[in-house]
């Protein structure tokens, strides 16, 4: 559940990339909007939307109840802190949710995308 930048240069081995976020396909308005507001403050990160077909490409790649890793590269967590109330929001636990929502066990690991990193054995 990795943007296309991060996914290009760290990947787990046997693992697929189903994109819950995109880069912007469109130059309606909105998304130059969003393309220059982002160029202009983060300029090292590229403009992304929803990918509206994430679902749909998950059933491609994976069956209802088969068991889903989901890797977090910012440290979303749903645990509260001083500072959050509600824990940290992240890709990774928007993907979970909408995985869970849709019937699949997910499994939700907070060590980040780094290169060489090793993996955890799974539960089965």
């Amino acid at each position: 559940m990795s943007t296309y930048l991060t996914s290009q240069k760290v990947h787990a081995p046997g693992a697929t990339n189903v994109q819950l976020y995109r880069p912007l396909t469109s130059w309606d308005v909105k998304s130059t909007l969003a393309r220059v507001t982002l160029a202009m403050l983060t300029p090292n990160i590229p403009a992304v939307e929803e990918n509206p077909a994430f679902l749909e490409e998950m059933r491609k790649v994976a069956a209802k109840g088969d068991r889903i890793i989901v890797v977090c590269d910012s440290g979303g967590t749903l645990e509260p802190t001083a500072s959050l109330k509600y824990g940290k929001q992240s890709r990774s636990l928007i993907a979970a949710f909408l995985l869970l929502k849709n019937g699949y066990k997910v499994f939700h690991i907070l060590i980040g995308l780094k290169p060489k990193v090793q993996f955890p054995a799974v539960p089965t």
